[in-house]
């Protein structure tokens, strides 16, 4: 009965872990009250502070878009449109006022400074907008804008100021209040977190106590077992409590007693066999240390000379040792098979071997001299072996004996053939042009530097040509590069043909070669270089089955007159190269001052070309197109003009060659047409007849791949009528990337655009381009037309021309007409439009509106004796 009482293992743990399982639920039901309450704060707070702040970013919003509306306002010339604009903007006003008077409202309990100001912001700034209205509705849009960018732009950002200001303050407020509820929750989140922690470690500490009280009894019944295994058993286990450990404890003591009794006899008789063992067996495995030392010591030197000995042997270098008295102990398979000399004969050849094929037993002996003094000999050794050329790195270096002296020598032979070969391959590639084998510009540079100092000690001349190939882009991108690069092996060869063995032939790159003439004394040797370099190319390149035509345009720079330095001479050089180029082409220059002033000049201009359209300086100049037949003016072409405040005011010849080089002509051509579309279009309004504009468009600007897109955009801002927008080519632009042409000129086209060929007859006329191409006008040179009335052939050519265009259906203009007798002469040839000084010169825009398109102005009397119908 006293023992089915008592308190056993397993009820204390089923009472524990009651108590645990009672705590943990109250801590989930606190937690839970907790989170709750703070989510609740949480959402309050986001609720009274977001929506102020979404109302002010909806003014901010609002007025903005009010602000567009103003703006757009004073750039439009349509009274519907701006009617219909006046409208939204009244609209957007009453919508900013109800929403202001609701936020001022509730912001005066808050802050009456800021609502304030606020209102009297609004008030001011709609005052002005009802001024841009009535300026607006009287179609005042001068005045209209300059209240929009002068007045009222002054009072929006300050009410858009205010606005971002309370913005910014109640954005402040708002992370106060959020930052206060944060704060609020973080604090109950710490006193849930002190309870949870208070109560897990009073459970903790009753879990820690129970465990501990039955660990420390079992272990100390396991520390008794694991004594008695080692024969302690002189010390009996304390049993404490009333559980079932106590009988285990109690059980073992007897155990222990028992175990104790048989193990003492044991002992004693055990002791005296094992003192004996013991000794015995430590007099063996000292013997044994010893022995297995010195075999280790033996197979470890053994390996180390193996080692060595293979690699010298396999070594990818020869290896010899001489003795002292010169006789060869020792040699590789390496240098056996360098030298392809048995061991034997090694001897005899000793001083060939080291120092060479031309070498004896004196420079032998001054080798190693020089090894017994220095400690060390090196050196290049060729020659030949096997009808074979070689080069080999020799290296002696002494050995030594346990008296310091020299015993032996150790000559090391490594071959360096292949390096050698290897080495002058890289430095002819880094110096030579890997397409035409001529010189680099590095090379190039290199000798031109040895001839002006070679011209400096004599008191000669050097000069260098830099000549640049005339049109060979064309070929590249007509033939293909495989092309090009056949003419450029193929002008490297002519030019090697023209100048003397001495002379440098160099490459620069590209399509661009130097020559360097040396140890000169008289200019003129250079000029008919020159000159005979101009007439090795007059004949036609044949290349693939393509007769080419290609020229030179050499530039010629003097030393000393005109440099000192070889980047002073090419650069130069490189300057009347362009000179060449600006006279012509196929031609050669000599550098002055005229190149230099003329270069420094070209780069200024375009350094002022760039700001020009930023800056507002370029013009637009119209010239009119009058009807022969009638005399009545149909339209006018736009000239470009640029009124530099540097270079004065220029027309286009000065600088549209700048613009296409620098490719500034796309951005310069999208001004152009959509100047000379506005204009039209503002023309129209107050002119009632047809009038068409002429627009040059570049052949730069047919590379750019938006060109279609712009001009459609422009036709559908400027709502221009199809057929009034003419664009004038000239017949460069057809002879390369003929489909790519033909394709965006079909798309020009299709938008209701007119195509006229300029210059027809300057350039490479064919009947072919007026044929595939969409052409509706045909505009004859005036080169032809300047000498009309007295050169029969300018006359034979004209007539053909308008024959030609009439028979192909299409319109023909006569430019530079300045006299009535050319105008005389046209009519009767049938020609169906004239321009030029006759009519009237180019003039700017206000003026061609007051000369010909307003009251008895807009047409001249047609020539007299004009054919019926011309």
């Amino acid at each position: 009965m006293r023992r089915s009482r008592r308190l056993t293992i397993s009820r204390k743990l089923t009472l524990g872990f009651g108590a645990v399982g009672l705590l943990v639920l109250a801590l989930v039901v606190l937690g839970e009250l907790v989170v709750r309450d703070a989510a609740e704060r949480l959402e309050t707070t986001l609720n009274q502070q977001v929506r102020p702040l979404a109302n002010l970013n909806r003014l901010q919003t609002r007025i903005n878009r009010i602000r567009v509306i103003e703006m757009e306002i004073s750039k439009l010339t349509d009274y519907f449109g701006v009617s219909s604009h006046v409208a939204q903007l009244l609209a957007e006003m009453g919508h900013f006022s109800r929403e202001l008077n609701g936020r001022t409202g509730r912001l005066v309990v808050e802050d009456a400074f800021a609502a304030r100001r606020l209102r009297e912001s609004w008030t001011r700034y709609r005052a002005d907008l009802l001024k841009v209205i009535d300026r607006a509705e009287a179609m005042q849009m001068a005045e209209a804008e300059r209240i929009s960018m002068f007045e009222s732009a002054a009072r929006f950002r300050w009410l858009s100021d205010t606005l971002r200001q309370l913005a910014e303050d109640t954005e402040v407020h708002a992370d106060e209040g959020f930052e206060r509820a944060l704060s609020e929750h973080q604090s109950q989140r710490r006193i849930l977190l002190g309870i949870s922690g208070g109560g897990l470690i009073i459970i903790a500490l009753l879990v820690f106590l129970q465990a501990r009280s039955l660990s420390s009894r079992i272990s100390r019944l396991g520390t008794a077992a694991r004594e008695m295994a080692r024969n302690r058993t002189d010390r009996p286990l304390l049993a404490t409590g009333s559980d079932e450990l106590t009988d285990l404890s109690d059980a073992f003591n007897v155990m222990q007693e028992t175990v104790r009794a048989r193990e003492s006899s044991l002992r004693e008789a055990t002791s005296w066999m094992e003192d004996r063992v013991a000794e015995r067996t430590r007099e063996l495995n000292e013997s044994n240390i010893l022995l297995r030392r010195e075999i280790d010591e033996r197979l470890f030197a053994e390996g180390r000379l193996r080692l060595l000995s293979e690699a010298i042997q396999h070594s990818p270098v020869g290896v010899m040792i001489i003795a002292a008295d010169g006789d060869v102990e020792y040699a590789n398979a390496t240098l056996h098979e360098m030298t392809g000399l048995a061991l034997s004969a090694l001897r005899p050849n000793l001083a060939e071997i080291v120092c060479g094929q031309s070498c004896g037993a004196r420079e032998l002996e001054n080798a190693l001299d020089t090894v017994r003094r220095t400690g060390e000999w090196d050196a290049n050794v060729e020659g030949r072996r096997n009808d074979r050329a070689y080069c080999q790195h020799v290296r002696i270096s002494p050995v030594t004996g346990n008296d310091e002296g020299i015993t032996h020598f150790l000559v090391v032979y490594e071959d360096i053939t292949l390096r050698r070969v290897q080495e002058q391959q890289i430095l002819h590639q880094a110096q030579y042009d890997s397409l035409t084998r001529l010189p680099n510009r590095l090379l190039a540079m290199d000798r031109l530097g040895q001839a002006i100092a070679v011209a400096n000690r004599d008191g000669g001349q050097v000069a260098v040509m830099f000549i640049d190939l005339d049109d060979f882009k064309k070929v590249n991108d007509s033939l293909g590069h495989g092309t090009g690069d056949s003419l450029l092996v193929e002008a490297a060869t002519r030019l090697l043909a023209t100048t003397r063995a001495e002379d440098t032939v160099a490459r620069q790159g590209g399509d661009e070669f130097l020559v360097i003439l040396g140890n000169l004394h008289d200019s003129d040797d250079t000029q008919m270089l020159a000159m005979k370099i101009i007439g090795a190319f007059a004949p036609p390149f044949l290349i693939d089955q393509h007769q080419l035509f290609v020229s030179p345009s050499i530039g010629i720079a003097v030393y000393p007159a005109d440099g000192d330095s070889p980047s002073t001479l090419l650069r130069n050089a490189d300057l009347a190269m362009y000179e060449a180029k600006d006279s012509g082409r196929n031609t050669f220059r000599f550098f002055n001052q005229h190149v230099h002033d003329h270069s420094v000049q070209r780069l200024s201009m375009e350094h002022r070309l760039r700001g020009a359209l930023a800056n507002d300086e370029l013009r637009l100049f119209y010239q009119p197109l009058v009807e022969v037949a009638t005399g009545r003016v149909v339209g006018a072409e736009a000239l470009l003009r640029w009124a530099s405040p540097d270079f004065g005011f220029l027309a286009p010849d000065s600088f549209i060659h700048i613009a296409e080089q620098t490719g500034l002509i796309v951005d310069i051509g999208d001004w152009v047409l959509q100047t000379a579309c506005g204009e039209l279009r503002s023309w129209l309004t107050i002119h009632d007849k047809p009038l068409q504009m002429a627009v040059n468009v570049s052949p730069r600007q047919f590379r750019d791949s938006r060109i279609t897109a712009s001009i459609g955009a422009c036709l559908d801002l400027h709502r221009l009528p199809h057929g009034s927008l003419q664009i004038e080519v000239t017949e460069g632009l057809l002879i390369r990337n003929r489909s790519e042409v033909l394709e965006i000129l079909v798309a020009i086209q299709a938008l209701g655009v007119r195509i006229a060929m300029d210059d027809f007859g300057t350039g490479y006329s064919s009947l072919s381009y007026l044929k595939r191409f969409p052409f509706h006008t045909l505009k004859i040179d005036r080169e032809f037309i300047r000498d009309l009335a007295d050169d029969s052939d300018d006359h034979a050519l004209v007539a053909a021309a308008i024959r030609m265009g009439k028979s192909l259906g299409l319109r023909v203009v006569a430019e530079g007409v300045e006299s009535e007798e050319q105008l005389r002469i046209l009519a009767a040839l049938g020609c169906d439009s004239i321009q030029g000084y006759l009519i009237g010169k180019p003039v700017a825009a206000q003026e061609f509106i007051q000369s010909w398109l307003t009251g008895a102005a807009g047409s001249i009397p047609p020539p007299q004796d004009a054919a019926p119908g011309a």
